[in-house]
């Protein structure tokens, strides 16, 4: 079994030096690590788990935050646009993306 990280571990706390988003990172790992099989968790993000070391700010802290919460779990992807865009759409907000044909010319 994994040991959650304590209170007082300094290799999982912020450094006065990290930037926001490395100190949010570690924050949510410690979360998930404490819940990590103690209890379900559910995580929505509009970005792909490629993209989670860009936005956590490190991509070591990013695997360990997917490690724990992709093992025993039920991964769902939706596509497409949102509730929210789309009704912007309707109403005329905003324009739909242009799409391109792919046509060739001879």
């Amino acid at each position: 079994m994994a040991r959650a990280a304590s209170r007082n571990d300094s290799r999982f706390s912020p450094s006065p030096s990290c930037s926001s988003s490395t100190s949010l990172g570690i924050l949510f790992f410690q979360l998930v690590s404490r819940r990590y099989e103690r209890g379900a968790m559910l995580v929505t993000s509009n970005r792909s788990v490629g993209e989670w070391g860009t936005v956590f700010g490190d991509p070591v802290v990013a695997t360990a935050i997917l490690d724990r919460l992709l093992h025993h779990s039920h991964v769902i992807t939706i596509r497409g646009d949102s509730y929210r865009i789309r009704e912007k759409r309707r109403s005329g907000l905003i324009q739909k993306p242009a799409t391109t044909l792919g046509l060739e010319s001879n």
